[in-house]
């Protein structure tokens, strides 16, 4: 009745209003906490990757509350020490921010740091009450979360892949053959090279192989023959990589006419077997898997990146991050910003993540705080204030993870639905209280806040792009 795009985002919803029901009914003051855990985790899309990543969750809170009560314990005295403690610790979970099996507990735990620190201020009280309660919720979010994605419409790892392997191809094809019609009629600058660039949902491919398929029975008997699926998927990137950057040279040098048929028709044919291999019988796979085999000859192996310059990069994202940080703290000290330490919290959190994400994100992510702000906002001032029943607050936040899950549904969107649901639930916050509170000014300062720290993330991350590139 439903197709997997909705199916999905109906768990999120009832995964988010169960996570909110539960926090408000055992009376915890940050009920908002457990809902974001749970729209991170189900925005992965994978219900085994997820709860690998809730593991690193839980990990990384208990490790950014346990330094955030370790800077007040010692240094609540001195706000100097304070900081250059707290930068320090930053630093170190920027720099391991990339591994792959626990960066993102390194993440988390610059983030919770950041958060049990401002909130908690210099009170070893209040601090210690913080992380019990960050504690508390982020477990809370991974429970229901494993619950509801395990009981309502599980998704089996095969389901995932041959989803993900559909709406590549479909992205691929589309993208593919406005590039056909772009250099037919003579006009390359207006093909859209960043709908082409599927390196993401090949990787994510790679791991749902990687992954146990119990319960799979295509992918346990026929896992050679969607890996060489999965190769073709390379291969057409690199082709449609080099053509971009054959595209790119002609343009820098001014050449005009130019046939670029004998470019297009590598992309072309690799494309055709991949559609024949994805929709093949399994009688006739024998043919596809000839002719895929044929072609992932041609497959460049991927360049060997050296130590260094895989350090080199880290180093670049520290002290990328510290720069943000540092500017951020400066302009909150000198002037007149009433944040309380909202304003350096939102920094350093966007400076954490953000110099971890390739460098567009900020951008993407400015334009989705300016559409989803006003409209939660609203809804925060017009809506909220005339409910009288919890049922229809979470009803409200129900159909709102609907609609950006549905909207939103394509692996190269996922910034938007985090985005788009933490800002749900960090402005609408205090209508969470058990007294609610529409005060407009905190949330509209918040928006504001939150504008000024990725705008700055914006400026340095163009700035060290260019120092880099002239070096």
């Amino acid at each position: 009745m439903f197709d997997y795009k909705l199916k999905n985002a109906i768990k999120v919803a009832i995964t988010v209003s169960i996570s909110l029901f539960l926090a408000l009914w055992f009376q915890w003051d940050k009920p908002y906490w457990a809902a974001i855990t749970a729209i991170v985790l189900c925005a992965n899309g994978v219900y085994g990757q997820a709860l690998r990543q809730g593991r690193n969750r839980v990990l990384g809170t208990l490790g950014g509350v346990a330094y955030a009560l370790f800077l007040v314990s010692f240094f609540s005295q001195s706000m100097t020490l304070f900081i250059l403690f707290l930068l320090l610790f930053l630093s170190v979970c920027v720099y391991f921010a990339s591994d792959t099996e626990y960066g993102y507990a390194f993440n988390i735990a610059a983030v919770v740091c950041a958060i049990v620190s401002a909130i908690g201020g210099f009170d070893g009280e209040t601090t210690f009450h913080l992380l019990t309660m960050r504690i508390q919720e982020t477990a809370l979010g991974v429970v229901v979360y494993s619950v509801v994605f395990g009981l309502v419409w599980p998704v089996t790892t095969e389901q995932a892949f041959f989803e993900v392997v559909d709406n590549t191809f479909e992205a691929f094809e589309t993208s593919i053959s406005k590039v056909f019609k772009a250099l037919e009629n003579n006009n390359p600058y207006s093909i859209e090279w960043n709908t082409l660039n599927q390196r993401a949902a090949i990787t994510q491919m790679n791991d749902l192989l990687a992954m146990p398929h119990s319960g799979s029975a295509n992918l346990q008997h026929q896992a050679k023959y969607w890996q060489l699926v999965v190769s073709s998927f390379t291969l057409l990137q690199q082709q449609v990589d080099e053509l971009k950057q054959k595209l790119q040279a002609d343009s820098a040098s001014d050449e005009q006419g130019i046939n670029y048929h004998q470019d297009i028709s590598p992309i072309l044919e690799t494309l055709a077997a991949l559609k024949m291999a994805i929709n093949a019988p399994k009688q006739e796979q024998a043919a596809s898997k000839a002719k895929l085999l044929l072609l992932c000859e041609s497959i460049k192996p991927e360049p060997i990146v050296e130590r260094s310059t895989i350090r080199n990069m880290k180093f670049k994202r520290v002290f990328r991050m510290l720069a943000i940080i540092s500017t951020c703290f400066a302009m909150w000290i000198y002037l007149p910003i009433p944040s309380h330490g909202m304003f350096p919290m939102l920094a350093t959190i966007f400076a954490c993540v953000l110099v971890n994400l390739p460098d567009n994100m900020a951008k993407h992510g400015l334009w989705g705080v300016m559409i989803w702000g006003p409209i939660f906002i609203a809804q925060y001032t017009l809506i909220m204030p005339h409910f009288t029943e919890l049922w229809q607050l979470l009803s409200l936040y129900a159909v709102n993870i609907v609609i950006i899950w549905t909207l939103f549904s394509n692996a190269r969107m996922g910034i938007q639905r985090i985005l788009g649901g933490n800002l749900m639930m960090v402005l609408t916050m205090n209508a969470l209280k058990p007294a609610p509170v529409f005060d407009v000014s905190l949330s509209l300062n918040m928006l504001a806040w939150v504008i000024v720290c990725i705008g700055v993330v914006q400026i340095y991350t163009q700035f060290f792009n260019q120092v880099f590139a002239e070096k």
